[in-house]
């Protein structure tokens, strides 16, 4: 039997009991990587440079807390920063930043994407018409029947 397939059964058996699956210390994992999510959120990491932060909040974003530090802070006076955040370089004033794990309801995530998507909707739209939008520029050859664009699915 092959090492990858004991490690597949190991895989089968844990998960048949209720457990996680084994991740071994050495496989490759995405450092960033969110992981025990809460349903109906979205996650996104946000660095603390220029008001990143702020904007986040104010767009509808909150932090998303350790429940491991904040346990053990319980019913201490202990202050401390319970957030999650990881290092992320240095910031254009020197000093060091931070990316912090932030998260947004799903419904709010889901117009911003909309609000998206209608802008490149709009963009399209001129493109094939054959003008950009807030342009009169008439020095750009455009065909007769406009643009067209072939989309593949």
């Amino acid at each position: 039997m092959s090492r990858q397939s004991r490690e597949a059964q190991t895989n089968e058996t844990r998960e048949g009991k209720g457990r996680a699956a084994r991740v071994p210390l050495n496989a490759l994992q995405a450092k960033l990587q969110v992981r025990n999510t809460e349903r109906g959120f979205n996650y996104r990491w946000f660095n603390d440079d220029h008001g990143r932060i702020a904007a986040a909040q104010a767009a509808g974003y909150e932090f998303v807390e350790d429940e491991d530090a904040k346990a053990e802070r319980a019913g201490t006076n202990a202050e401390s920063d319970t957030r999650i955040s990881f290092p992320a370089g240095t910031r254009r004033d020197g000093k060091p930043m931070n990316a912090y794990l932030m998260k947004i309801r799903e419904e709010f995530y889901n117009e911003d994407q909309a609000a998206k998507q209608a802008s490149v909707d709009e963009i399209d739209a001129a493109i094939v018409g054959g003008k950009l939008a807030e342009s009169d520029d008439e020095s750009r050859y455009v065909p007769k029947g406009g643009i067209s664009i072939k989309r593949t699915a």
